[in-house]
């Protein structure tokens, strides 16, 4: 039996894999990107949305829960600003999307959610996957009203969220 978990495929560059393709190019479309627009990536993780956005030349604003991510994502970015010599600034904070109130300017935000727990390569059982659909459920659910009365209308708002192939089947938030 096949278990995977969808994701989207975004550019960034690491030090263990190198760049990888993007999305984010035409989610960006039409925003000026002449180092005074900032993209916000509330769930950062390793920084790779970050990476991608600053190389494209946004001002870059990342946050997550997890101080390691945090400094995943400092790292990154500074390798990555060390390999390909981009002028972008950043920004990067500990913060809770559900909760956070985040500095403005915020002129687009682009992200992969909370994908849940991660199930290790085993095949779930029904409850487990209930209990990580539930659970990214109520924080995607809680970020979207956190952020929604911060951005100001027509701010285009990316963001991922996890499926799960079970069997074949496909399970969606």
């Amino acid at each position: 039996s096949q278990n995977t978990l969808s994701q989207t495929n975004i550019l960034g560059a690491d030090r263990e894999s190198g760049p990888v393709d993007s999305d984010l190019r035409g989610n960006t479309a039409g925003i000026s990107n002449d180092g005074s627009r900032t993209i916000l990536d509330p769930f950062c993780g390793t920084g790779v949305i970050l990476q991608e956005a600053a190389l494209m030349g946004y001002s870059v604003y990342g946050t997550d829960v997890s101080e390691k991510m945090v400094r995943f994502s400092r790292d990154n970015l500074n390798w990555a600003h060390d390999k390909f010599k981009f002028r972008a600034e950043w920004q990067l904070e500990i913060a809770d999307a559900v909760t956070h109130t985040w500095r403005q300017p915020i002129n687009a935000v682009a992200c992969e959610g909370f994908l849940g727990q991660p199930i290790g390569g085993q095949k779930p059982t029904p409850e487990r996957l209930e209990h990580i659909m539930h659970e990214c459920q109520t924080i995607m659910r809680g970020f979207l009203e956190n952020i929604s009365g911060q951005l100001t209308p027509g701010t285009r708002l990316c963001v991922a969220v996890p499926a799960w192939n079970i069997d074949g089947m496909l399970h969606q938030l």
